[in-house]
């Protein structure tokens, strides 16, 4: 049995990595913007992303006072993956320069969002109940030069996996902006997904199964002989 393991564990090793990893691009992305909440930023602003506070232009002076938000939403097509082992968003930070005193810095949330929305007509009024999302990693975020960002999301990967992963970003500090997939800059959004190939984790499975065996078996063994 031992060996038997032995040559399971020495075929697992040559005959393929551990994981497979994978870059995916969204099928769709947008924000929407409390302020302008009837306008489809998909279609009129597509190459930006922001989320966070933004400025309510009706004060005076305008400002961010806590009134008007932001949001951005990303769609992954998973349908064709399963074993997903890991997974994490990546957005490329703006280093964007406005006259809000923004500090450059803070908080922002991903959310699960499991109702369909459609990059071309999303808006902040249409969009789907923000109140039924469910609720995942926190970054913060302290780059006033930009750059990338990454949020951990294996757990909505999993739970998506074999269809379409909706996320949504939001926060309360002043808003950050984020390059989306028509970006001329090229720096694209992406989920990086590391896979379990299926014959490594059938693999995995036999050598588990055997070890279990073997065990249980040395168990028997030991309670006869005593």
């Amino acid at each position: 049995m031992k060996k038997l393991i032995l040559a399971l564990i020495a075929v697992f090793a040559i005959s393929a990595p551990v994981f497979a990893q994978t870059h995916v691009s969204p099928s769709e992305d947008a924000f929407t913007d409390s302020f302008y909440y009837t306008e489809a930023e998909g279609t009129t602003h597509p190459d930006k992303l922001w989320a966070g506070a933004t400025v309510n232009y009706e004060a005076d002076p305008p400002a961010i006072d806590g009134t008007e938000f932001t949001r951005s939403y990303l769609k992954f097509d998973l349908s064709g993956y399963s074993n997903i082992d890991r997974a994490y968003l990546w957005l490329y930070r703006v280093d964007d320069s406005w006259s809000y005193n923004n500090p450059d810095q803070g908080n922002v949330t991903v959310y699960r969002e499991t109702e369909d929305w459609s990059e071309s007509t999303i808006t902040w009024q249409n969009a789907p109940n923000f109140a039924n999302n469910t609720q995942g990693p926190r970054t913060y975020i302290n780059q006033p030069d930009g750059g990338w960002v990454s949020w951990n999301v294996t757990s909505f990967a999993k739970a998506a996996q074999g269809g379409n992963l909706s996320l949504v970003l939001t926060g309360n500090e002043p808003f950050h902006i984020f390059e989306s997939r028509e970006s001329p800059e090229g720096h694209f959004p992406y989920l990086n997904v590391n896979v379990v190939p299926e014959p490594v984790s059938c693999l995995l499975f036999g050598i588990g199964a055997l070890t279990l065996a073997a065990t249980r078996r040395a168990k028997k063994k030991l309670t006869r002989s005593v």
